[in-house]
């Protein structure tokens, strides 16, 4: 029975990819390699329970992952690498270095992008040459799914080792809001302010949350 029901699946897949499965599906073909010849749906209905998501199953630890009854150790031990493999194919193919940054749309198309697969916030740079093209972009901090640090020192280092002529700073609320609190502000301002002296340009600070984004610039908060 097992057996059948996981041809049926590969042929839905083969005819129409893995788009408009429901989560438990994609979940349950994820297993098929570690548990051969069983059922997977049971186990992956639990791991969905237990994360939430495909994407909080992904940003699981082994240990978080072991914690759910009959998880096998293999797969608990591969699962945390697929996103990074994902992000890195992700980052070949859409996050093109030399795109120039024209705009606002630019600088927000680009930041939605970068950060889109992240469940906890982060904060990254990307450094611009004189002709507004992408030298370079990096993740900087990484925090909880609330906050993250700003970390003033390595962004302005960055800055200088590859020889920047500006930056756009960017930064995702994982909690739905593009809103940016006082201290996103007030830290823009002061690498603003460190980094004019050096000749390196503040471009503008994106928030974003899934596919929307705020610019601070656009909206006043740096000029």
């Amino acid at each position: 029975m097992a057996e059948g029901r996981r041809e049926r699946m590969r042929a839905k897949i083969r005819s129409r990819g893995a788009e408009g499965l429901p989560p438990h599906e994609v979940v349950e073909f994820f297993l098929y390699p570690f548990i051969p010849r069983k059922d997977t749906s049971p186990l992956a209905k639990e791991l969905l329970k237990a994360f939430g998501s495909i994407d909080g199953i992904l940003e699981a630890t082994e240990e978080q992952l072991l914690e759910v009854k009959g998880m096998p150790k293999m797969a608990a031990l591969t699962f945390p690498l697929y996103k990074d493999l994902i992000r890195v194919a992700y980052d070949e193919n859409v996050l093109k270095r030399e795109q120039k940054i024209a705009n606002t749309k630019d600088a927000g198309s680009f930041c939605t992008k970068l950060l889109y697969y992240s469940s906890v916030e982060k904060v990254a740079v990307i450094y611009l040459n004189q002709l507004d093209k992408i030298i370079k972009f990096e993740i900087i901090s990484e925090g909880s799914t609330t906050e993250t640090p700003f970390d003033t020192k390595k962004i302005c280092k960055g800055a200088i080792l590859n020889q920047a002529k500006g930056i756009i700073i960017t930064h995702n609320h994982p909690s739905g809001s593009v809103v940016p609190s006082d201290d996103d502000i007030a830290c823009t301002l002061n690498i603003k302010k460190q980094l004019e002296p050096l000749g390196v340009k503040v471009m503008d600070h994106i928030v974003v949350s899934g596919e929307r984004y705020y610019s601070m610039r656009s909206a006043g908060d740096i000029q």
